[in-house]
């Protein structure tokens, strides 16, 4: 095993991945230094094998991936399941640091942050801890004594804490407060969305759709926070106002079967597209074949949007976003120059959002630009350089 200073702690990981794990792997590719992340190993689950072979085989610049089965499903601290596999998980970063003198990089709070809370409290000075915090995390949390205690264990064991947004960021106050919580927004990579190569008709044609239809794209995992059920309410009413919209709804999830049937059942399932788990350059092709990118996330129980990469994403593809405004996503997107921040909740709402944009182009292509330069703001090399400044005397 490679040895190393810097140890990114992150279960779940590509190719099973959303927007917290992307944000951490597009960082640390770009550490100064070389950085090791142990992650989770799929190599025995049919959906995931393949690709974790495809990803693995790729360059990742100052990232090297060691993969492990410890993985920890269910933090029960009376179970002595979860102590041996947090042992196990302790042999493996013994083995990776440098005579112990480690920074530990957490995807959050439980259960990374917790396993290397304990591992700081066996080393002492040598290790050192950085939590990253999503939102949702800190409102699961409360559900729980257990999960309470092993977040505020772990928050306050933290050497700095990056909190993905404002709202974040006073979550976390109101939870446990801590005296160095520091908010850097996640990022994009803005040279993957330069569009020279990229046939928009075919993608076009591929979806079935013609020049003149007005294309929604959601790119995200189909579970009740993500709203997919009132975009689809908002594009029945307007096909019944004559306005051209069509959805596509990449990713897959356990909403999907549901989403599926609601379309049927709303008589537009010929106007909605579901095309499944897709590529990170297909994902880019989504964007530049859309015409308005339409996410508005809603608190659902404990689980909340808290920032939204997908939104600075769209902003450098040049397409508007509508965006909830539960959480970080106001953060996101900036309401009435990269997209509409509404009330995910109101239908009317939701509805009159879209009905502008698809009744505007010249709107569209306004909030498409000025959706550029924010993004640029965000670029990933950015965000790197800002983290490690943040962290190079913690």
């Amino acid at each position: 095993m490679p040895e190393c200073r810097d140890i990114i702690l992150c279960q779940d990981f590509f190719p099973a991945v959303g927007g917290a794990h992307h944000w951490l792997y597009e960082v640390y590719k770009r550490w100064p230094e070389h950085v090791v992340a142990l992650v989770a190993d799929y190599s025995s689950q049919f959906t995931f094998a393949e690709r974790q072979i495809a990803f693995d085989q790729l360059d990742h610049w100052s990232l090297s991936i060691v993969r492990h089965s410890h993985l920890i499903d269910d933090l029960d601290l009376f179970s002595l399941q979860f102590y041996i596999k947090t042992r196990q998980v302790h042999k493996l970063i013994c083995q990776l640091s440098i005579q112990r003198n480690v920074t530990l990089h957490c995807l959050r709070a439980y259960p990374e942050g917790f396993v290397a809370a304990l591992y700081k409290r066996l080393h002492g000075n040598k290790t050192r801890l950085v939590t990253y915090a999503h939102g949702e995390e800190v409102v699961t949390a409360r559900t729980s004594r257990q999960l309470t205690w092993a977040a505020k264990f772990a928050y306050k064991s933290s050497n700095c804490i990056i909190a993905n947004s404002l709202s974040t960021q006073n979550l976390i106050n109101d939870f446990c407060g801590h005296p160095n919580i520091n908010i850097i927004h996640p990022g994009v990579d803005i040279d993957s969305f330069v569009y020279e190569d990229v046939d928009v008709q075919a993608q076009r044609q591929q979806w079935g759709v013609s020049e003149d239809d007005i294309v929604l794209v959601s790119i995200s995992r189909m579970e009740p926070r993500k709203n997919h059920a009132r975009v689809l309410k908002s594009v029945a009413e307007l096909r019944s106002l004559g306005l051209q919209v069509v959805s596509v709804m990449a990713s897959d999830g356990g909403e999907k079967p549901k989403l599926q049937q609601q379309a049927h059942d709303l008589g537009i399932a010929e106007f909605v597209r579901f095309p499944g788990y897709i590529n990170d350059r297909e994902r880019v092709l989504s964007f530049a074949a859309a015409d308005i990118h339409v996410q508005p996330s809603i608190q659902s129980g404990s689980m909340i949007e808290g920032y939204g990469i997908v939104f600075i994403e769209a902003a450098a593809a040049g397409i508007p976003s509508i965006a909830g405004n539960s959480g970080g996503q106001a953060e996101a997107v900036l309401d009435g120059k990269t997209g509409f921040v509404i009330d995910g909740t109101d239908q009317k709402q939701l509805t009159e959002a879209i009905k502008r944009f698809a009744e505007s182009s010249e709107l569209r292509k306004q909030m498409g630009l000025a959706g550029r330069t924010w993004a640029r703001k965000n670029d990933w090399n950015h965000i790197a350089e800002q983290t490690e400044l943040l962290l190079v005397h913690i």
